[in-house]
Order: structure tokens, then sequence, then C-alpha cells
């Protein structure tokens, strides 16, 4: 898939959508390990495609969805951040 496509098919998704599906590819980029002990954070967003999931979701209740999709993603870079934090050498 090319540049051009990408933009066209990002252009074409609401926000939400665009979150769940950065979520979803998120998910398929973590090892086995990592599955598991995310997967109860990841799991209303992987169940089936980003489309899906958005269908599913009531007109009036679109903010709420974006903003835990939001605090879910946040949380867990700032779980990231730290892992890594702990696994660098200390400078002498």
């Amino acid at each position: 898939m090319d540049r051009a496509q990408i933009a066209s098919n990002i252009r074409q998704m609401s926000r939400i959508q665009l979150l769940a599906e950065v979520t979803q590819r998120s998910w398929r980029m973590l090892s086995d390990n990592e599955q598991r002990k995310y997967g109860v954070a990841f799991q209303p967003y992987t169940r089936g495609t980003s489309s899906q999931y958005t269908y599913q979701i009531e007109l009036d209740q679109g903010k709420s969805h974006l903003e835990a999709i939001g605090v879910m993603i946040q949380s867990l870079v700032a779980r990231w951040q730290q892992s890594t934090l702990k696994m660098r050498p200390t400078p002498c």
C-alpha cells in the first residue's frame, strides 16, 4: 500500500475508527507475552475490525468512546515508558 492509498483511507475514517485501527495495529505488533499482559485493556478494540467497533457506537456516545480510547492509549504509553526506563542502564 502506498502513501497516497494510506492517506485516502485515513480521510475516510472517523477519529474513533482511526484510533481503533491504530489500537488494533498496535495490538498485532505486541509479543505474545505483552498481549497476555495487556489483553484486558485492548479487548474492546480487538474483537472485530475498526469499522465493526465504530458501527456499534451510538451517535451520542462518540465522545465518551473517543475519550476512553485516549485514556487507554495514554496509560499504555506511560507503562511502556516506565518499563523502557527500567531496562536502560544508568550512566556512571
